[in-house]
């Protein structure tokens, strides 16, 4: 992982678009490249590492350095949270978001209580879980993503209650 002080890294699981500052268009990057700002940082698996890898992340690693980054590998996130990370990816987007929903939502899970009880609490809980998906991607609300996956009894309480 590459780490800068005071940054906060966003990851991309899938190929994504970066800009490309000389030829001012956009590049594909493979899937497991994770984006961060403004450096890649790798996921490969330690028991899948080539030669040729460990040269390479080498390089980064000082290449790094030389910005006043750390470099760390990773390895390949667990499966559970992995899976939670794409259920929840499909409801990043502001379509899913509703200001009347999401101050119900923040209301309801101002002490932690279950996923559904607290949907429930808000208002019509099918209508609810949309924008409570939404604040989970947005750290607005916080629940264990890398236990099991989500289901009606994850516990969920706001993003503030727990240091961020």
């Amino acid at each position: 992982m590459v780490r800068r002080a005071a940054d906060r890294l966003h990851a991309a699981h899938h190929p994504s678009r970066v800009p490309h500052p000389r030829l001012r268009t956009a590049r594909r990057l493979p899937p497991r490249a994770l984006i961060g700002r403004r450096a890649p940082f790798c996921s490969h698996s330690s028991l899948r590492v080539e030669p040729r890898d460990a040269a390479a992340f080498e390089v980064t690693r000082r290449a790094c350095g030389q910005a006043g980054w750390e470099f760390e590998r990773v390895g390949v996130p667990a499966p559970v949270l992995m899976a939670n990370a794409r259920w929840l990816s499909r409801y990043r987007y502001p379509r899913c978001f509703r200001e009347d929903v999401a101050a119900a939502l923040r209301n309801a899970f101002a002490s932690p209580c279950p996923l559904w009880e607290g949907a429930r609490l808000a208002g019509e809980t099918l209508a609810m879980l949309p924008v409570l998906f939404h604040l989970v991607w947005q750290h607005e609300l916080t629940a264990d993503l890398s236990g099991q996956l989500m289901e009606p009894a994850t516990l969920v309480r706001s993003g503030s209650a727990v240091g961020r």
